[in-house]
């Protein structure tokens, strides 16, 4: 096997324990009044998973690394632009068809809240989604920008079904 195939598989284990974390730490939240801060650990831990399952789609399909300008970059809504747009196109197919399947009636609640309607595609979520290590990380920095992180499951489970197409042992 050649070495890209195994950095991506391992960065596609590494997403697996990353997701896992999260959804500890957001049981958590939700079991616990004293433990509801978790959420904030729990969403830049999906956020990473996120990020560490574009990287391995991207390293499977280019043998290389994402960089934007030479470097490494968080931005995965960014990264999911660069991907083909046959695997980009694999990704919204099952990412819509797990959307059918959600319960959207915190969604609607939400959207009543806020006056505002919430954008469901995955380029709208992903863009939202890619700003968590800046605008949630730091929550202790007064800044004016809403973030809708949700949709964590669908898209994951959209990821993890590509992937897993591709790579069945994984």
């Amino acid at each position: 096997m050649n070495a890209s195939f195994e950095r991506a598989k391992t960065i596609y284990k590494a997403a697996r324990l990353y997701s896992r974390a999260s959804f500890v730490l957001d049981q958590q939240a939700v079991k616990s009044e004293m433990e509801r801060y978790l959420v904030l650990p729990s969403l830049v831990n999906a956020a990473l998973s996120l990020e560490l399952y574009f990287k391995s789609l991207y390293l499977l399909e280019y043998s290389r690394d994402f960089k934007v300008k030479n470097k490494h970059s968080h931005d995965f809504h960014l990264l999911y632009g660069e991907l083909s747009k046959s695997i980009k196109q694999e990704i919204e197919t099952e990412y819509n068809r797990n959307i059918k399947d959600a319960d959207l009636t915190g969604i609607k609640q939400l959207e009543l809240i806020t006056g505002s309607p919430i954008k469901l595609d995955l380029p709208s979520i992903l863009k939202n989604w890619s700003g968590v290590f800046v605008r949630i990380r730091y929550f202790f920095d007064k800044n004016d920008n809403r973030l809708s992180m949700i949709f964590f499951p669908e898209i994951e489970k959209a990821l993890v079904h590509i992937i897993k197409r591709q790579n069945p042992d994984w």
